[in-house]
């Protein structure tokens, strides 16, 4: 039996409905009008009090509250610059070095040249 074919004989399904992760009630609370197409004017004056740009710049995202923040980024090319950045401190924080793997995807067998999988 293939391992997709093991799931269609399951009849129980349990759904998840309480988010464990987010400790923040009401940052939760937006997540969850985003996903239901429900946005309040509430949800998004508590977004623009996250929002670093030139106009409102921030001193350190080292520091609070913005070390505990979401980063919300619309292209991945920021996303990855983030992370890499992210992981360089952590590393040098502990004291050992970074090393970074970089995986090619494949579709059937073939290596995608697409940069956005």
């Amino acid at each position: 039996m293939e391992l997709d074919d093991h799931w269609s004989y399951k009849s129980i399904v349990t759904k998840l409905i309480q988010q464990m992760r987010a400790e923040d009630q009401k940052y939760l609370t937006l997540l969850n009008h985003l996903r239901l197409g429900e946005t309040t004017c509430d949800d998004f004056d508590h977004l623009c009090t996250r929002i670093i740009s030139p106009a409102q710049a921030v001193e350190s995202l080292k520091e609070k509250p913005w070390c505990d923040a979401h980063i919300l980024v619309f292209r991945n090319q920021l996303r990855t610059e983030i992370n890499n950045r992210a992981a360089f401190d952590k590393a040098k924080e502990a004291g050992i070095p970074l090393i970074v793997v970089i995986a090619h995807d494949k579709i059937r067998s073939k290596v995608s040249e697409d940069d956005v999988i």
